[in-house]
């Protein structure tokens, strides 16, 4: 932790997760964050410093957020406008027209 001191320089890695933690809890630059997060927490599976399985769970919902986006009630949908798809119906194509 950071109270203890770096255990094997990972302070710079605390203090990303808090900040990248933070923008994902208020919903700011959600694939930014979402993305760092995936990458973090596989980098730290990978280097052997935690478990695997946890960082791979942890980088899996980072992923995920970044590809879904910001939710109806976060800052970018509130700063940026929230982006919808909507599916329409499709006109069956009978052919004869062509």
């Amino acid at each position: 932790m950071l109270v203890g001191g770096a255990r094997d320089g990972l302070a710079a890695f605390d203090v990303g997760s808090i900040v990248f933690g933070g923008l994902l809890i208020l919903g700011l630059w959600t694939p930014v964050a979402g993305a760092a997060v995936a990458i973090g927490a596989i980098w730290l599976g990978i280097s052997g410093s935690f478990s695997l399985f946890p960082c791979i769970f942890v980088g899996i919902q980072g992923a995920a957020l970044a590809l879904l986006g910001p939710g109806a009630f976060s800052l970018d949908a509130w700063i940026y406008g929230w982006k919808r798809i909507e599916l329409t119906e499709r006109k069956p194509h009978d052919g004869a027209s062509e």
